[in-house]
């Protein structure tokens, strides 16, 4: 008979979780075999330095994977162990990304409404500046007509002026 739907589920959740063990042991051991081999220095065949993270690495990633798909009682140990880690940094990640995505998203959205509010300030602007044009004008002319006012009032002066100099 087929799967149901939670059997489905429930057999995805299980490989997800497996695959976060196994990862989880990955790292631990070539960390493990890092440090073990940064405290006790000794090239092997190749002269490398590596056999340690890499053979400690696979056996704990493969032992992690072991222990996740297995029902012993020390499987929930392992899955927990080496597992819980690995689906808490996947889970940081993955929000951080849905986070910044959403973020983009909503500042992409945001572009009609902001070209919008500057093309409606731009208009309020000019429309303000073309309602101020007759006023400039009138302050303008005043300012003219006193200057040339005042032109008049000091010519007698000056000719007064130039007369008493010849």
């Amino acid at each position: 008979p087929p799967k149901t739907p939670a059997q489905i589920a429930a057999d995805e959740a299980r490989i997800k979780e497996a695959i976060a063990t196994s990862v989880g042991g990955v790292v631990f051991g070539a960390t493990l075999g890092g440090v073990l081999d940064a405290q006790f220095p000794m090239e092997d065949i190749l002269g490398d330095n590596a056999i340690a993270p890499a053979l400690l690495g696979t056996l704990f990633g493969a032992s992690g994977f072991a222990g996740a798909v297995s029902d012993t009682p020390i499987s929930p140990i392992v899955r927990a162990a080496l597992g819980g880690p690995t689906k808490a940094v996947t889970s940081a990640i993955t929000g951080a990304i849905e986070q910044a995505a959403t973020q983009a998203a909503n500042e992409v959205s945001a572009i009609p409404g902001k070209v919008g509010k500057a093309i409606e300030t731009k208009v309020e602007e000019t429309v303000d500046e073309i309602k101020a044009i007759p006023e400039k004008v009138a302050v303008s002319a005043k300012q003219a007509a006193t200057e040339a006012a005042q032109e008049i009032k000091a010519t007698p002066k000056r000719v007064k002026d130039a007369a008493q100099e010849a």
